[in-house]
């Protein structure tokens, strides 16, 4: 299932999604007019969705962060964006280094 629906992870594409909670297995599969992820999660409190994100996001290949539900359209029908990432992770990791340099008082000398 890994990365199974690669090919849609698209920047800003808006995923249809029909979910079955309470299934007997977690599955993603793609149908005719959506994507049809089942889960073991119960609909109460948000854990569904919350499992449907986190399989969806493994099998698009990208971070469960990059998804978002934008509408419960029906009750077993989802709509999920997926948004771009605001920073480049390798500029996320320069300004992570500089954070962890210590830094030196005001006046104080080196040697």
């Amino acid at each position: 299932m890994k990365n199974s629906l690669a090919q849609l992870a698209i920047p800003g594409a808006t995923l249809l999604v029909r979910v079955t909670p309470n299934a007997p297995a977690n599955k993603v599969e793609m149908e005719a007019e959506a994507i049809k992820v089942s889960v073991t999660a119960t609909p109460l409190d948000g854990k569904a969705n919350a499992a449907v994100i986190k399989l969806l996001s493994k099998a698009l290949g990208v971070p469960k962060s990059r998804l978002t539900l934008v509408q419960a359209i029906r009750v077993d029908t989802r709509s999920f964006a997926l948004i771009s990432r605001v920073f480049p992770l390798e500029s996320t990791r320069l300004r992570a280094k500089r954070s962890r340099r210590p830094s030196r008082a005001f006046g104080t000398s080196t040697t």
